[in-house]
């Protein structure tokens, strides 16, 4: 396994840590359970770096929950051309 592969596996893990939750394995011959998830991860992945690198696990459950705040907060959606949030309250007003 590469080292940017085994990156990707620990800050997974940290995430579901963190979270206090529990990995869910899709049903055999089922690829949807997770794409929302792996949706994000992906994003996650690819935006991550140029916000930070982080070395150390405080510094991996830092840099996560700062940008599971700007994906939801800030990020516009292609879908919805603003973030979620915004797109909520504006349904909701």
């Amino acid at each position: 396994m590469s080292s940017c592969n085994t990156m990707h596996l620990q800050l997974h893990n940290c995430v579901l840590f963190h979270c206090k939750t529990q990995q869910s394995m899709p049903r055999i011959g089922n690829c949807w359970d997770n794409a929302c998830i792996e949706s994000f991860f992906c994003k996650l992945k690819a935006e991550l770096p140029a916000f930070s690198v982080p070395e150390t696990k405080t510094e991996m459950i830092q840099a996560v929950s700062e940008y599971i705040l700007y994906y939801n907060e800030i990020r516009p959606q292609l879908k919805l051309k603003m973030s979620p949030i915004k797109y909520r309250k504006l349904k909701i007003a």
